[in-house]
């Protein structure tokens, strides 16, 4: 099984339970990028996701895994192929995930880390939603600084072709959607940008 078909999976996952999920999105104040992490409320929820063990065994060269007061997350997982790693391998803490038909399947649960990178996570959150800010200044009590973010990743949030209008928070009329370039994926609130920029001013999302 492939990086990208775990990164798909962990994703699916965490869409069951958490109302936001990026995956392999970068941010200026985020310490690390990862895979997959979901945001439910006040918790959030890392998966690292790792087809060999020589990935693995690369993510502890992370300085973040070196402190685990600077990782995201405050649940968080290593989803790998069937068999690939042990129990007894997984950092103190950590949970595993291993594929499970079309799905993952928990094989040994997360604790719960008290202490995390809030500011990180922040970071992330923050950057994905200048991302798709020009949605998002439809909705009334919303201002949001979009920013064009052209990138090579394989996964980003709302990557804009064209610098958004300045004045787009200022007028009533309803944005045109943003474009997407190719490779590009959101996933925001279990739905995608579309169906987001699709709704009414005045309605939630």
């Amino acid at each position: 099984m492939t990086h990208e078909e775990l990164v798909k999976r962990a994703a699916a996952w965490l869409r069951r339970q958490h109302g936001v999920v990026i995956t392999e999105m970068a941010a200026m104040d985020a310490p690390e990028e990862p895979d997959a992490i979901g945001f439910c409320g006040g918790t959030t929820t890392l998966i690292e996701c790792k087809a060999s063990v020589a990935d693995f065994r690369a993510d502890f060269k992370k300085a973040c895994r070196q402190l685990p007061d600077l990782c995201m997350g405050a649940y968080r997982y290593y989803a790998t192929p069937k068999g690939l790693l042990g129990v007894g391998n997984l950092p103190i803490g950590w949970g595993l995930l291993e594929p499970h038909a079309k799905g993952l399947a928990v094989r040994l649960a997360s604790r719960a880390f008290h202490k995390r990178n809030i500011h990180g996570e922040l970071g992330l959150l923050i950057s994905a939603l200048r991302r798709i800010g020009r949605c998002a200044n439809q909705f009334e009590g919303v201002s949001v600084k979009a920013y064009t973010y052209k990138t090579m990743s394989r996964a980003t949030l709302g990557v804009l072709a064209e610098p958004p209008d300045p004045m787009a928070g200022m007028r009533r009329a309803r944005p045109e959607r943003p474009p997407f370039l190719p490779g590009s994926s959101v996933l925001c609130g279990l739905r995608p940008l579309g169906g987001l920029c699709a709704k009414k001013k005045g309605r939630q999302p």
